[in-house]
């Protein structure tokens, strides 16, 4: 018994050097293992003894391998096969052709995968989604439902971001069962920067926005903003950038009757010229947390006091789901600031806001 199992360990053991990839160095030492990459006239070899070691091929005084791998040669021809050098001459081996002689090996890589000089491009769009769903319970029960999505497309010189954002949110009277509707509003939005200079802080920007607020009765709000923005500063784990611009709204509102008195009491339609202003903050807390603040002030020439502000300032602390995709927790607070909102309307809505927002 003892004998059978020496026996099958010798055989285990021979069926592993012979399968093995030999490689002779000018010391006169042999290395055995796996050949797995020539390339830049060096040779990489999975051993079982050493682990991955590399070796320049200026030591190495023959090899050959022993299972088909992508042949890089002269002129950058490729074959797949098995290679034989014996220190003069370099052989591809191929299943039932007659080897193939060849001057110069440039690269060797394992078949199935791509070439060492292979770079995998990087995607430069980002994908967001991110819900809110709230409830609240006693003499009066609230219930919102608030969310959005967007793509980014990030480049060296310039950023697109394109996103759509919804709040629907409303209060019930537990003694009159009585339903208000508190918030139902939907965004859709695009914003496209070009940036240049040695530092890149110069960029011109367009940005355009509409929106529909049931609340409010405003039937279309339409915004669209061009102007110039600087970025004091425009590092990985700090940014700051002004803008400035004009911007021209228009605003349609739909019938708003107050129940008390009946009457309408929703502005009147507009098309206004104006300023548009903006100012942006991104700073790295660490590996833990990012702060972000955003604001955008947009007034009219015809009457400055006409103008809307709206801004959100956060912290996002990331946490990690897997490869491909991220997940990080949103908290923070917007404020939506409107001087000619509806009568019987506040002009400033503000959100506190507790998100989770999944990147992809």
């Amino acid at each position: 018994m003892k004998f059978k199992t020496l026996f099958s360990s010798l055989l285990l053991a021979g069926s592993f050097l012979a399968q093995a990839d030999e490689i002779h160095l000018k010391d006169g030492s042999k290395v055995m293992g796996t050949i797995t990459q020539i390339h830049k006239k060096q040779i990489s070899v999975s051993t079982k003894f050493a682990g991955d070691i590399t070796i320049p091929m200026e030591e190495v005084t023959s090899y050959t391998t022993d299972k088909d791998q992508n042949v890089e040669f002269e002129d950058k021809q490729k074959l797949v096969g098995k290679v034989k050098f014996n220190g003069e001459d370099t052989q591809i081996i191929r299943n039932e052709v007659e080897p193939v002689k060849v001057n110069n090996i440039i690269s060797l890589w394992d078949a199935g995968t791509e070439h060492p000089d292979f770079i995998a491009p990087v995607d430069p769009w980002t994908y967001k989604a991110y819900l809110n769903l709230s409830k609240r319970t006693g003499n009066s029960e609230e219930e919102s439902f608030a969310g959005g999505v967007s793509a980014e497309r990030k480049e060296d010189n310039s950023n697109f971001k394109v996103y759509f954002k919804f709040d629907d949110s409303k209060t019930i009277n537990q003694d009159t069962g009585d339903t208000n509707r508190s918030a139902q509003e939907y965004i859709l939005g695009a914003d496209y920067e070009t940036i240049w200079g040695k530092k890149k802080q110069h960029s011109l920007y367009l940005r355009t926005e509409g929106e529909k607020d049931n609340v409010e009765g405003v039937d279309m709000r339409f915004t669209i903003a061009s102007g110039y923005g600087h970025y004091f500063v425009n590092k990985e784990e700090l940014s700051l950038r002004a803008r400035a611009g004009l911007s021209f709204r228009s605003t349609s509102y739909s019938e708003l009757i107050d129940p008390l008195t009946g009457l309408d009491i929703a502005p009147d339609n507009s098309n206004a010229l104006g300023m548009d202003f903006g100012l942006n903050f991104k700073k790295s807390l660490g590996a833990w947390a990012n702060w972000y603040t955003d604001i955008t002030y947009t007034p009219t020439f015809e009457d400055f006091s006409d103008f809307i502000v709206k801004h959100e300032s956060g912290i996002r602390v990331p946490l990690d789901v897997r490869e491909g995709m991220k997940l990080a927790l949103h908290t923070g607070v917007q404020h939506d600031y409107n001087e000619k909102s509806a009568k019987n309307k506040d002009d400033l809505d503000t959100i506190y806001f507790l998100r989770l927002v999944l990147s992809f």
